[in-house]
């Protein structure tokens, strides 16, 4: 048995003078060792390379986990480089690259990181660097103990750095390097599982936005052939009163990005991918819901739907609907099943097949899918 933990790290890719189709998120690497040989370690690889799911074990270090921080990272090809627990980065063949031992400096090095990983999903995010087939960009957030997240609760741990790592893939017979370490981009607190990408308008460069904690700003960055820009704050719609977990994404087309969590609800922002503007906030609750610790989003492949799962519902909004709140429709809702855990709706990402997959929040056997996203209400088929 393979136990699995879905996150929603999710990259957008688009179309550019350097970066043509490009299959850079074609594989995806999930769940954790649970073996009973010490010399051995097996996960769970999901891929989409011919565009069909086929699902394949492969080996890593022992001990090595996917729980909550998870990316995975493929060359323009579709062959798979490098993934990463937040913590370490494993290369190709399962062990930790050269340089790629620390992205998470401080607490959770010190408490999390030698037995479980970093536990914070959406904590980690990897870019091409534009016209280039060699170098590689890690955006990796810290989190430390005593800082204020929740402001019913009090202190909680969370970020206040972010790294970014640059890996050459072409070093050590193209296994990589980590050539830059734990370089501090910005210094703040951070909402927790917040750190997104989206391409830029001109098809080569990129995007990294980041929420501030407690507040109604967003940090951006721009990654360019030249490196990244200093980072700009924007500040617009509803503040966020607990920034301790949720999902967030980016719309297939650059033009919305979305934010959710029980607290707060779900936020959608039109987004100008050329400028790197936010606009036309819209809030929307769900009074009727309680998803504590459940919560995931994620847009159809046109762009038209947004799906927002709530633990035992999944919704489906229209982007064209005059009114996107009143278009919320409920497309599927637990039907109790268990498979060594409740199928509940949790993190949720959107696949090159096509069709979204979804995960249970604790360990699992199945993935949901929503096998036509694309299609209005039921019949999207989850």
């Amino acid at each position: 048995m393979i136990r699995l933990y879905f996150t929603s790290a999710i990259l957008l890719i688009g179309l550019g003078i350097c970066q043509a189709q490009n299959l850079y998120d074609a594989q995806w690497v999930l769940g954790y060792d649970i073996s009973t040989d010490l010399d051995e370690c097996f996960l769970t690889n999901l891929d989409f390379r011919d565009d069909t799911l086929r699902i394949d074990t492969i080996n890593c270090i022992d001990d090595f986990i996917l729980d909550g921080a998870n990316f995975s990272m493929c060359d323009k090809k579709g062959n798979l480089l490098f993934y990463t627990n937040g913590c370490d980065i494993l290369n190709a063949n399962g062990r930790i690259m050269d340089g790629g031992d620390i992205l998470s400096p401080g607490y959770i090095e010190q408490e999390w990181c030698s037995f479980f990983g970093h536990p914070i999903a959406n904590t980690v995010v990897s870019l091409p660097e534009p016209c280039s087939d060699q170098m590689y960009h890690v955006f990796s957030l810290d989190s430390q103990p005593g800082i204020i997240l929740n402001e019913t609760i009090g202190s909680s741990f969370a970020p206040i750095n972010l790294y970014q790592n640059v890996i050459d893939i072409s070093k050590n017979n193209g296994l990589g390097e980590v050539v830059i370490q734990d370089s501090i981009v910005l210094q703040d607190t951070f909402s927790l599982g917040h750190l997104k990408a989206t391409m830029h308008a001109n098809g080569l460069d990129w995007w990294v936005i980041l929420p501030e904690a407690l507040t109604n700003c967003i940090y951006k960055i721009q990654l360019t052939q030249e490196g990244i820009t200093a980072p700009t704050k924007q500040c617009l719609g509803h503040r966020w009163n607990n920034s301790s977990g949720g999902s967030s994404t980016f719309s297939p087309d650059g033009q919305y990005f979305a934010r959710f969590n029980f607290q707060n609800g779900l936020h959608i922002m039109q987004f100008n991918n050329e400028s790197g503007e936010f606009f036309e906030p819209i809030d929307i609750q769900f009074p009727n819901d309680n998803f504590p610790t459940n919560s995931g989003v994620s847009f159809s492949p046109n762009s038209r739907f947004l799906y927002a799962s709530t633990t035992n519902r999944l919704y489906q909004f229209d982007m064209e609907a005059n009114d996107i709140d009143s278009s919320r429709i409920v497309v599927a809702e637990y039907d109790g099943f268990v498979n060594f855990s409740s199928t509940i709706f949790h993190k949720s990402r959107l696949a090159r097949d096509g069709k979204i997959y979804i995960g249970v929040f604790a360990q699992h056997r199945n993935l949901h899918i929503i096998h036509k996203p694309n299609l209005k209400g039921v019949e999207c088929e989850v």
